[in-house]
C-alpha cells in the first residue's frame, strides 16, 4: 500500500519565502538611507535564493539564471 507525503503548508517553499518577507519588512534597515543602492527586503531575499539554490556565491547565482533563462 503506497502512502501519500503529505506537505506541511507552514514548511512549503511559499510559506516560508512569505514568512520571510513579512519579517523582512517588519525589520527596520540600519544602514544610511545615502548608501543603501538596493532596498534591505530586496538585499535579503537575494541571500536567501543563493542559500535555497545553494550557490556559493551571488555572482554564481546570477550566472546560473543568467545562463538558465537568458538574464539575471
Amino acid at each position: 500500500m503506497a502512502s501519500r507525503i503529505q506537505e506541511k503548508k507552514h514548511l512549503s517553499f511559499n510559506s516560508l519565502r512569505k514568512s520571510l518577507s513579512q519579517h523582512i519588512n517588519a525589520s527596520t534597515d540600519s544602514r544610511k538611507n545615502s548608501a543603501s543602492q538596493y532596498a534591505h527586503h530586496d538585499v535579503v531575499m537575494s541571500g536567501f535564493a543563493c542559500m535555497y539554490f545553494q550557490d556559493p556565491s551571488l555572482v554564481q547565482f546570477q550566472q546560473r539564471l543568467e545562463t538558465s533563462r537568458g538574464r539575471n
